[in-house]
């Protein structure tokens, strides 16, 4: 989290057109647009419906922390650090349910520090993929609670980034279809 907190934008894939993205959006919900689905100043200023395709909640969070006076840029830096913390916390809370705290820190730190985790938040700044990070393991997570958490969790994914939500969705069903027939052979 510490490089981000040099000033201004550095030098990464998309955290330039993550603010295009976000400033367009934000420009629509001022003018009292919500949902906002057409990306109005994008595609030399034709537009596009970008937001009915790519997923919004990464634009949404940032645009709400722009809401409270800070730039587009000090608003995406929090909110990666966001997404990366609460990745982590999402993490802790899943490997507890199967392992001790000890172990539960040191699955916590290898999801953190996988390379894949960090090339995305650092050089690719796939945010849509980083807030995914947080919310696949709250998926798994929430299986074991209760069908209400369990609900917000997957929809907090499926706005996060609609590729990543078609990968997890079906590994999040096969992981319950085996643990819950798991569950019943034991008790037999």
């Amino acid at each position: 989290i510490f490089s981000l907190l040099r000033n201004g934008v550095h030098q990464s894939g998309d955290f330039a057109i993550n603010i295009e993205k976000t400033i367009d959006l934000w420009n629509s919900l001022s003018y009292g647009i919500f949902p906002v689905s057409w990306a109005s100043l994008l595609n030399a200023t034709y537009g596009y419906p970008l937001f009915i395709f790519t997923y919004p909640l990464p634009y949404y969070a940032i645009s709400f922390f722009h809401l409270f006076g800070l730039s587009f840029i000090a608003s995406e830096k929090i909110v990666i650090a966001m997404a990366f913390l609460l990745s982590g916390f999402f993490m802790y809370l899943l490997s507890r349910q199967y392992t001790s705290s000890r172990g539960a820190s040191l699955a916590t730190a290898l999801y953190l520090f996988a390379p894949y985790h960090l090339v995305d938040m650092h050089y690719r700044v796939a945010i849509g993929e980083l807030f995914a990070f947080a919310f696949v393991p709250f998926c798994f997570y929430s299986l074991k609670k209760n069908w209400a958490m369990l609900s917000i969790a997957v929809f907090l994914l499926l706005l996060s980034h609609q590729a990543l939500s078609l990968v997890s969705l079906p590994l999040l069903f096969a992981f319950h279809f085996f643990t819950v027939r798991n569950l019943k052979q034991s008790l037999y």
